[in-house]
């Protein structure tokens, strides 16, 4: 089971934009994340795989504008991780640290923001 499978709030479109992502047909998972968005803004998950795929093809930039978004939605210590991998992945090492910085603070338990501190790849 992935772990996103706690989410009250799984849109088809949503579940149909995952599995295009495990056919690296990221054209056609990044359109159906736009619908799934589209559909329910305030789903800060939705932003975070949105972010992802923009990360993938290069665009930081907007990847970082959707992480920002999403904890701005919802503020967990996963959500400043992803965005403190964008910025690292980016060359803003000074941001990025800051993020893992935060994110251990916030969650002092949660140890992926220490893993991809260290070089190892996203969740």
């Amino acid at each position: 089971m992935r772990w996103f499978a706690s989410l009250q709030i799984l849109q088809p479109i949503f579940l149909r934009a995952m599995i295009y992502g495990d056919k690296n047909d990221y054209d056609r998972k990044l359109a159906d994340l736009n619908q799934a968005i589209s559909l329910s803004p305030n789903v800060g998950f939705y932003f975070i795989e949105r972010g992802i795929v923009l990360e993938r093809k290069g665009l930081f930039d907007n990847a970082l504008a959707d992480f920002e978004e999403a904890i701005r939605l919802d503020r967990q210590s996963r959500r400043i991780q992803d965005r403190g991998l964008a910025r690292r992945r980016k060359g803003d090492l000074q941001g990025a640290l800051a993020d893992y910085d935060q994110a251990i603070k916030l969650d002092p338990q949660y140890n992926a923001p220490t893993r991809s501190a260290a070089g190892s790849t996203r969740h």
